[in-house]
């Protein structure tokens, strides 16, 4: 006995093909702030960028007088200073920041300066060029450096050892720092 088994004529549907899904670049927003931006937004920033700034307190001048705006920290140890001036013109007017600036008795050992913010980072002696650069503070100095070019860049530097910059684009638009985390705010004067 012969079994025979016949099968359907023809061929198979090919399945229907699905279609590749395209992945469209969403832009990322621009991480810098505006000009005239706030000491407050630079610290909560500094802090969101996971530099560990412990803020000391905070004075604001009176009558208008410049900088407008002071934060005494600690980063790494050392001291930070951030200042805030009312415009960009009032604190190249104040601080003379240039590209060919170098520190002089009673400087930091780093100042970095970007839209109306200048930071000091580091002790001053009032009769001495700061020169007690070591590796693990020339580091420190160099990651403030690499968040405040994102933050407020592009920055001008005075420097005992001059930190390389990162080249990043100028800020396009303004953007708001993420939320610094608890306990972490800025004093308040």
């Amino acid at each position: 006995m012969v079994l025979v088994t016949l099968g359907a004529c023809g061929t198979a549907p090919s399945p229907t093909p699905q279609p590749i899904p395209v992945v469209t670049p969403s832009p990322r927003p621009d991480p810098h702030l505006s000009d005239p931006t706030t000491g407050n937004l630079v610290y909560s920033a500094l802090i969101a960028a996971g530099l560990r700034v412990v803020g000391n307190a905070a004075i604001t001048s009176v009558g208008g007088a410049e900088p407008r705006r002071r934060i005494n920290a600690t980063f790494d140890s050392w001291p930070l200073i951030i200042e805030e001036y009312s415009t960009s013109k009032a604190l190249a007017a104040a601080t003379k920041i240039t590209p060919t600036s170098t520190p002089r008795p009673g400087d930091p050992p780093f100042a970095f300066a970007g839209l109306n913010i200048r930071i000091e980072f580091g002790p001053t002696t009032e009769d001495k060029i700061p020169t007690n650069v070591t590796e693990p503070t020339a580091t420190a100095a160099s990651d403030l450096a690499a968040a405040l070019e994102t933050i407020i860049g592009p920055i001008r530097q005075v420097a005992v050892a001059p930190v390389s910059l990162p080249t990043l684009a100028a800020p396009a638009a303004s953007a708001s720092p993420e939320a610094a985390p608890a306990g972490t705010a800025p004093p308040t004067p």
